[in-house]
């Protein structure tokens, strides 16, 4: 008997398994949100913001 009544039978596979990355999240951010900020560097008016397109 397995040790988990839910992995009975469950093989991985790309439907029920995904490693964890922050890459896959990081992708589908630049994709689903090109325009919206990616990274702020520094603090005020004058700090430096770049969106996911440039």
């Amino acid at each position: 008997m397995t040790a988990n009544l839910f992995d009975r039978g469950l093989e991985r596979n790309a439907a029920n398994y995904a490693p964890l990355s922050p890459l896959p999240f990081l992708e589908r951010a630049a994709s689903v949100f090109p325009s919206l900020t990616a990274v702020v560097h520094g603090r005020g008016p004058n700090a430096l913001r770049v969106t996911w397109a440039e």
